[in-house]
């Protein structure tokens, strides 16, 4: 039989285990909505799961959502948007790709960089061409 001492400490232990859970649990974000490109009367956006019309065909290309964000194209310029449509990065890359590992490949001056999604942006050591460094967060 249970003695009310060990009753008391089991149910301490319970409740901190609670608060920990519920305290990890804060930090996840919920999860992005699956959206796909499709071209309409030329343009491109985005749509769900279902077949609805998320983000408006308005772009000249686009790339995939990843991490959270696309690469889209608009006037031969190159950004990123998030999942409802709004400039995340503003469109000033000559090609911009998708993001993996948090960070994305893009194009300005002929040069090649990677862009993060925290905050900065890095040379490759292994490359030819000479690269691109960009600075300044994405996310407020």
């Amino acid at each position: 039989m249970c003695s009310l001492k060990s009753l008391s400490f089991r149910l301490f232990v319970f409740s901190v285990m609670l608060v920990c859970v519920d305290a990890f649990g804060q930090d996840q974000k919920p999860p992005a909505p699956q959206l796909f490109p499709i071209k309409i009367d030329g343009k491109w956006g985005f749509i769900d799961t279902e077949g609805h019309l998320r983000i408006p065909a308005i772009y000249s290309d686009v790339g995939e959502f990843s991490e959270g964000l696309a690469p889209v194209s608009m006037d031969e310029l190159w950004g990123f948007v998030d999942g409802s449509g709004k400039w995340v990065v503003q469109p000033l890359f000559e090609r911009a790709e998708n993001f993996r590992d948090g960070f994305a490949p893009v194009k300005i001056d002929d040069k090649w960089g990677f862009i993060g999604l925290e905050a900065t942006a890095f040379r490759t050591h292994n490359s030819t061409k000479s690269c691109a460094l960009f600075t300044g967060p994405l996310r407020s």
